[in-house]
Parts: structure tokens; C-alpha cells; sequence
């Protein structure tokens, strides 16, 4: 969905677009986009030690982080990464390939973050048809990656041709299923709350959601407390759910 464009003040910002600061941990956008954050850690080139960061500098990213980030992502990073994994979802490709059809489109759109604007998705999703060339996919995973993506880029809103707000699955999807079951109940915004996950159409995080539930309130509970309805809370908890077991666990 394409909104139209705002006024707004980013003073907040210090003047910079949200959109491109680096807020994100890689854990935190790994659960945004529910992926490994090895698996997004791969594909940003983020060093695991002090030993790899000179090697891993000369190898180009499928993702690239914002200058001075200190392994922070963005938002637009976290729309890269959700492109992408519909791309892995049907194409499968290995992670060196990716980085090197990822370079290519950079040079091919003159874009460092080719799979965040909307207007390269234009003609047959175009951006898309060049990556499954460069990747050597065949028909068949083209006609897959077309399909894929069409459910992923149904996630995010745009503005002006860059995304504003992407609504995360809650659940892997079911690429065959109707779009109902996929209701959009939580948003990712970096002009609301920083950017941290909230319950659509509100500056209610979450996490704080989840937090209460998990510390006893019950959904309906929660509910009325938030003068929400239940599948919003429901909603909360199942996003934050499997995060929050990992911190517990820990």
C-alpha cells in the first residue's frame, strides 16, 4: 500500500529521516523479520569476533548497514531483510551468490538498498526479475520468487517510493492461504516509538504487552486495560512470544 507523503518534524532525529538511522540490534531485527540472527548476521557481514572484522570489510554485504553503525541496523535494513527472505524462501540461494547479484542491482538501479524502493518493483517487479537472472534461477523459482514476494511486499507501506511501516508476520505464512490470515495487528514504524514494534494504529509496545501477560494478566485482562480488542493482545503476546521464552531461558 502506497500512502501519500508527510510533513514532519525530525527534529527528533537531529534532522535525518528515521528511516535510515541505525536503531536495531541484529537480534532485534532478526525477531522483526523472524529469522536465525546467525542467518542475519550472514547476510550483513557482521563480524562474530575482533579477528574477522578486517576480513569481513572486503567482502560486500547482501545488507549494508548505515556509515558509523556499530553493527546497528535500520529500518530500511529491516525491509531489505524481509525481501530477502521471501528471496531465500524460493530461491534458495547460497549466501555468496546473494551478496554478488545484491552488488550487481546496486550498480544496475544506482541504489545502495535496491530491495526497499517501491518503484523498482515496477514492470513485472523488475528489481526482482534481475536478481533471480543474476541468481540463474530457473522458471519455475522465478514464478515462486514472483509469488513469494507479492504476500511479503503486501506487508510494508510506502511512502513516496520508501517503506514507512512494515506489519511482521506473527507466524511463517502460508504462501497458498488467503490474505486473511495474515491480519495486520503489529506494526514497525520509525516514527512511532522510535521504531520499536507496537500494536497497529497505536504507540502501545508489545513488549509491554507481553511482559504483563507473561507475568500473569490475562488476555482479556489486558485487553481492558488497553481498551484493545483481545486479538490485538493475543496478537502482541504471539509476536513477542518467542523472544521473550529466549530471554527467559537465558
Amino acid at each position: 500500500m502506497r500512502t501519500q507523503p508527510q510533513k514532519r518534524d525530525l527534529s527528533l532525529y537531529g534532522g535525518k529521516d528515521p528511516r535510515d538511522l541505525p536503531i536495531y540490534s541484529l537480534d532485534e531485527a532478526a525477531h522483526i523479520v523472524r529469522l536465525p540472527s546467525a542467518t542475519l548476521r550472514g547476510w550483513t557481514n557482521e563480524p562474530t569476533s575482533h579477528n574477522e572484522v578486517l576480513s569481513k570489510r572486503r567482502i560486500a554485504s547482501a545488507i549494508l548497514l548505515p556509515d558509523s553503525s556499530e553493527g546497528l541496523l535500520s529500518f530500511i535494513n529491516v525491509i531489505e531483510a524481509h525481501v530477502l527472505k521471501a528471496v531465500r524462501q524460493s530461491l534458495g540461494a547460497q549466501v555468496p551468490k546473494l551478496r554478488a547479484a545484491i552488488a550487481a542491482l546496486r550498480k544496475d538501479f544506482a541504489t545502495p538498498h535496491p530491495l526497499a524502493a517501491l518503484n523498482l518493483y515496477g514492470e513485472g517487479a523488475g528489481v526482482l526479475v534481475k536478481l533471480a537472472l543474476y541468481l540463474n534461477a530457473s522458471d519455475d523459482a522465478q514464478h515462486a520468487l514472483q509469488k513469494i514476494a507479492r504476500v511479503y511486499l503486501a506487508r510494508i507501506e510506502w511512502e513516496e517510493y520508501r517503506p514507512m511501516r512494515l506489519y511482521p508476520f506473527l507466524s511463517e505464512p502460508r504462501i497458498e492461504g488467503d490474505v486473511a490470515e495474515h491480519p495486520r495487528l503489529v506494526s514497525v514504524n520509525p516514527f512511532v516509538s522510535f521504531g520499536r514494534p507496537t500494536v497497529a494504529g497505536t504507540n502501545i509496545h508489545t513488549e509491554a504487552i507481553a511482559d504483563l501477560f507473561f507475568a500473569g494478566e490475562s488476555i482479556d485482562e489486558l485487553a481492558r486495560e488497553y481498551e484493545l480488542d483481545s486479538s490485538f493482545i493475543e496478537a502482541a503476546v504471539r509476536f513477542e512470544g518467542s523472544r521473550l521464552a529466549g530471554k527467559a531461558a537465558a
